[in-house]
């Protein structure tokens, strides 16, 4: 059995209205002021170009806004010359881009493609043929020249011409001015002299106060008396009303269909404010604007923002409020109201910009105010939900609950007297059926809540075992489901009406239930701090748990579990604490993730839901996302600051009746439309180039742009930077730009929310720049435009051609010169060198041959002397065969190497003989070599040969004596290594101190340089050693293949 108890609520406040009482309009606005780069935070005009520019008045002069800079313009308006600026009016022609300023009786008119402006004074204008003036005649005969920019009357007796009042605005502006004209029926409005007139087109005829023979009310002589009830601005509305303001607080209404005139005072609206009389002073109308739903705006003095009723007949106000900075703000005036092509309405005021737009409302808040009771108390909000009757309750911890209607307006707070009472800790909620709400709370408490008397009952079902109510969802068979602090499910049984504990007594506590997820089967999901789970609702028990695990890579990725939600029959969506999003196979059981790595903008992720169209939202810490499955694209949202002053906590997003969602931070609850169409997806995206700075100095480059034209920069400007924006001033996903220089960027460059390009240290050349923005899923034009770097003078095509010119004529001038000298010189030169070389050569040959000759004659001399006939006859003949062979290379530098080794063979066999076999010579010669045409100096080794013979195997003892010839090629050398066994250098020398000195070789040293072209011969003469003792010579030659 359930325990109930009756516990008293009391409603702390309680706002009742009736139908028709005038609304405290609830709408959310962006601020802009000095702060954020207004010239003056007193705006008193703004208007909007035909690229989306917004143009902005102030005390301080005219700027030109792009969403995020400020580009100032110098004029008219901070002209020292022309004083102080008390107001101003702006406007732009759209048609011919250009924009219209006035100020006291001066007009500006400035050529935006060009940024050239000229100014007319008032009778400047009849001077000008474009501005056109019609006749008009009143009842006293006086002449009326009425134009659509100023007024201006003939005095019968002087003729003298009379300007009476200036316009900027044309027809059907839509906005209040001192000449409005009504194009629809043909007959144009004046606010002047303190009353007003009508200018009828069709009978060029003026009606007033003197000439009214159709009584219209608002021509009546004393409506508009001088000082306060003096009349100011007229402006005529789609509906055909006139309506006319004064210098004082009556507003006037003129139907012409129904004859019937209405007047509205601000100290009548000013006293339902502020809930008491308020004097009709200090209250004024600035400005009058009907947007394009055909709503009527009201710009005052002292009376906030004013909203027409038609149906009521009255004006619904928002006025400023100090504890909410996302409501308007002012100081005092409202100077000027102008609605943007997004319907975005910009209202100017003596505390900067607000901006808000009426139809495309994107978040709603409720939050603490200061300093009143009629707000949510200041408390953590731990739950929400919203009625059958429309009722939205936020419940806190430890103040209750606050009630809020559907239009987030306040009705009241409910809580129990005791302060300390566990039914003020609101933990969660859940309508039971059509007029009961169950609210959990504290400590197992549960609240059975009458929504239609408002009498609560207390239910304290033990089954709760005194664990707090975290969550309650219900099942499609009408049971109700309890998620406990302490782990455990408990339900309560529609058919039965009772509770049921949980399943398993044994449990005695487990992780808190944080969120739970019943599916179209049945299955029950639950988040918790310790992993996540699936209930069985038949057994009333948990049967899976899902924790992390390193080792498993399809497990889930994080231990705290917040929102879940259904993706598709297969597919459950899981948000956690610091491991981003997971997604979780109901069949297979297996979970894939989605991180930081994959562009998600945050490893925390509370609520999640999904929405008709099948994109899933959710938030992180302080953002709010929207992801498209299909595409695995992350679209972020903008949060004005302002709109949440603390982290998201809530794991749900609440559905509420108009389609709007809502979920909450620690300190305020947030509603959106997530299927709501964004005004942006209406309009054609399309980036603007916002400004072109040359090393931060800014050029002017829209006439260029507007009329296709390249940009021209000198090579010395190679350091630009390119600024741009999409001009959306309305839309709430973020834009991103992508932008590239073709002829430096390979790819687009992703800048994000960055509206600017820099490059430094361009070469000269023609690029093309192309830049286009990105709204979520919609991508827009590219805005492309050329930039063109000249060279330096001395690397133009023409200076090029002419000194390469020059230079080439002087190249050839000198090339001629120089050839035919270093013809002559070489040829002379080569003719030394030869000579010299060739003498060179034969004087070494001849020093060698005499003295070989010399030898070998010797040697047959001493045969002959012996009496040896033989060895003296075969001698002969070699010697004869060598004599002819050095015969017919005497006058050549260089033979054939199988050439030279004949004849050194011829030798070493002529000494062989004349020495009786003393020594065995032994050869040892590549094929390679004797194969080839190589060229070496005649007899190059000869006198080596001589050397190992003469002193090294002639004074040996004995007939055993080796000489080798080692012949090789070596890379690009020739390699001769002569070796002896003779009896060694230093007993040679020894012996031959007292005998002539052998010129051979020396002279075989300067051959060997000369042949190799080196300073020093390439001869290395080694000593051969045997057990210490002399054991013979070995010489190594290296010449050049040739």
């Amino acid at each position: 059995m359930c325990k109930y108890a009756i516990v008293i609520l009391i409603c702390i406040c309680v706002i009742a209205s009736c139908a028709t009482a005038q609304q405290n309009l609830n709408y959310s606005f962006h601020h802009i002021n000095q702060a954020d780069g207004l010239l003056h935070n007193q705006v008193f005009g703004i208007t909007q170009d035909k690229k989306g520019f917004i143009w902005i008045a102030s005390l301080n002069g005219l700027q030109r806004y792009d969403g995020s800079r400020f580009i100032y313009y110098p004029g008219m308006l901070n002209n020292a010359a022309e004083g102080l600026t008390p107001g101003a009016e702006i406007y732009a022609d759209k048609k011919n881009n250009l924009l219209w300023t006035l100020k006291n009786i001066t007009f500006e008119k400035r050529d935006l493609d060009k940024n050239i402006s000229a100014l007319y004074s008032t009778k400047d204008l009849l001077k000008d043929s474009s501005f056109g003036f019609t006749m008009y005649t009143d009842a006293g005969n006086t002449k009326w020249m009425l134009g659509s920019n100023a007024i201006f009357n003939t005095d019968p007796q002087t003729k003298q011409i009379t300007p009476w009042q200036q316009n900027i605005l044309p027809a059907a502006a839509h906005k209040a001015a001192y000449i409005f004209s009504d194009t629809a029926n043909k007959q144009t409005w004046v606010a002047m002299m303190s009353k007003v007139f009508l200018f009828d087109e069709k009978t060029k005829t003026v009606y007033s106060d003197n000439f009214n023979p159709a009584k219209i009310p608002l021509l009546q002589p004393l409506l508009f008396n001088n000082g306060a009830s003096a009349s100011r601005f007229v402006l005529a509305d789609s509906k055909s009303n006139i309506w006319v303001t004064s210098w004082g607080d009556a507003l006037y209404r003129y139907d012409p269909l129904t004859k019937k005139m209405s007047t509205y005072f601000l100290s009548s609206l000013k006293s339902k404010q502020e809930n008491k009389p308020m004097p009709e002073t200090g209250l004024l109308i600035n400005s009058l604007l009907e947007d394009d739903h055909n709503i009527i705006w009201v710009g005052t003095e002292n009376a906030g923002l004013l909203r027409f009723n038609r149906e009521e007949d009255n004006f619904d106000y928002c006025i400023t409020e100090e504890s909410n900075s996302q409501g308007i703000q002012y100081n005092y005036k409202i100077f000027s109201l102008y609605q943007d092509k997004e319907q975005n309405i910009w209202i100017g005021t003596d505390k900067g910009i607000n901006i808000f737009n009426p139809y495309h409302q994107y978040f709603k808040t409720i939050r603490h105010k200061q300093n009143t009771l009629l707000s949510i108390p200041k408390s953590e909000i731990e739950s929400a939900i919203q009625t059958t009757n429309g009722d939205i309750f936020i419940g806190t911890w430890g103040n209750g609950i606050a009630v809020y209607d559907s239009n987030f307006n306040f009705k009241k707070n409910i809580a129990s007297e005791n302060a300390a009472s566990q039914n003020n800790f609101v933990w969660s909620f859940l309508q039971k059926d059509a007029t009961t709400l169950w609210i959990g709370c504290q400590h197992g408490y549960l609240i059975s809540y009458d929504l239609i008397t408002g009498a609560a009952k207390n239910i304290d079902p033990p089954e709760m075992e005194g664990s707090t109510i975290r969550c309650m969802e219900k099942d499609n068979q009408g049971n109700i489901w309890f998620g406990l602090h302490s782990g455990k499910i408990v339900e309560w049984d529609k058919e039965k009406n009772k509770f049921l504990p949980y399943g398993d007594d044994k449990l005695k506590k487990t992780s808190t239930v944080l969120n739970m997820l019943i599916d179209a089967r049945q299955r029950c999901w639950v988040s918790t701090e310790e992993g996540f789970k699936q209930f069985d609702l038949n057994k009333r028990i948990y049967t899976n748990t899902w924790l992390p695990d390193k080792n498993n890579a399809a497990s889930i990725s994080g231990k705290s579990v917040q929102g879940i939600e259904v993706l598709n029959d297969s597919t459950l969506i899981i948000g956690t604490i610091y491991s981003g999003i997971n997604f979780f196979n109901t069949q297979t059981k297996t979970f894939t993730h989605l991180t930081t790595a994959d562009g998600l903008p945050s490893q925390t992720v509370y609520a999640i839901k999904k929405d008709a169209a099948g994109f899933v939202w959710f938030t992180t810490d302080y953002g709010l996302y929207k992801f498209d499955p299909a595409e695995k694209k992350i679209i972020p949202y903008s949060m004005e600051p302002g709109v949440i002053s603390s982290s998201f906590v809530s794991n749900k997003f609440y559905s509420l009746m108009d389609g709007q969602w809502l979920t909450f931070t620690t300190t305020e609850a947030i509603s959106f439309f997530p299927l709501k169409k964004d005004h942006t997806d209406k309009l054609q995206l399309k980036t603007e180039i916002t400004g072109f700075k040359v090393f931060d100095n800014a050029l002017f480059i829209d006439s260029l742009i507007a009329d296709g034209k390249p940009v021209r920069l000198s090579y010395k400007e190679n350091f630009f930077s390119i600024e741009f924006a999409a001009l959306n001033f309305s839309g709430q996903q973020q834009t991103n730009y992508y932008y590239r220089l073709n002829g430096t960027d390979k790819d687009w460059v992703n800048m994000g929310t960055k509206r600017f390009a820099n490059y430094t240290d361009l070469q000269s050349g023609e690029y093309v720049f192309e830049v286009r923005a990105e709204i979520g899923n919609s991508t827009g034009e590219i805005t492309s435009f050329k930039i063109i770097i000249a060279p330096p003078f001395w690397k133009t095509i023409w200076f090029r051609l002419l000194f390469f010119a020059i230079i080439s004529c002087m190249i050839y001038a000198f090339a001629k010169w120089r050839i035919n000298s270093i013809y002559k010189e070489g040829k002379r030169k080569m003719h030394f060198t030869k000579q010299m070389a060739e003498m060179e050569m034969r004087a070494l040959r001849s020093q060698m041959n005499p003295h070989f000759i010399f030898n070998c004659i010797n040697s047959i001399d001493a045969l002959i002397q012996s009496n040896d006939k033989y060895h003296a006859t075969v001698y002969l003949n070699k010697f004869a065969k060598l004599l002819r062979n050095i015969l017919d290379t005497n006058k050549q530098n260089t033979v054939t190497f199988s050439k030279d080794i004949d004849t050194l063979k011829l030798y070493i066999e002529l000494e062989e003989l004349r020495h009786e076999n003393k020594f065995k010579p032994i050869f040892k010669i590549d094929e390679e070599l004797l194969n080839s045409d190589y060229k070496v100096p005649p007899l190059i080794i000869q006198p080596f040969v001589e050397n190992a013979i003469l002193h090294g195997l002639k004074n040996k003892d004995g007939n055993d004596g080796i000489l080798t010839i080692d012949i090789k090629k070596v890379n690009d050398e020739i390699q001769y290594t002569i070796t002896d066994n003779g009896i060694g250098r230093a007993a040679a020398e020894e012996i031959m101190q007292n005998k002539e000195s052998h010129y051979g070789m020396q002279i075989s040293y300067d051959r060997i340089k000369l042949f190799n072209k080196e300073e020093n011969p390439s001869v290395l003469i080694t000593d051969l050693y045997n057990k210490g003792i002399a054991a013979g010579t070995e010489v190594k030659i290296k010449l050049n293949v040739i």
